[in-house]
């Protein structure tokens, strides 16, 4: 399987609340954005049952989802192969 989304060209492209895709040692998770500086991005993501969050400091390691509504990211079985969704995070701001 090839890498999801988009590559991200400057760390200035991400917002609060975007979906991105972010790579582990065991292959590529969806996240949410939760804050960015001009050379990380923190993210939060779901792990079984628990919400985890993790700074994210190479921009190979991080990409854009396909389009807004989220049609691409089901390719090659990917996370949400198995019926789960994970939805913007809603800031309230």
């Amino acid at each position: 399987m090839g890498r999801p989304g988009q590559q991200l060209l400057n760390w200035t492209d991400l917002t609060i609340g975007q979906l991105v895709h972010f790579f582990t040692g065991a292959g590529w998770k969806k996240a949410t954005v939760l804050s960015r500086t001009d050379h990380s991005a923190k993210v939060l993501f779901t792990q079984g049952n628990n919400e985890r969050h993790i700074s994210i400091t190479d921009q190979r390691n991080i990409r854009t989802k396909d389009d807004t509504n989220g049609t691409n990211d089901e390719q090659d079985g990917g996370s949400n192969a198995d019926g789960r969704h994970q939805e913007p995070l809603d800031l309230g701001l």
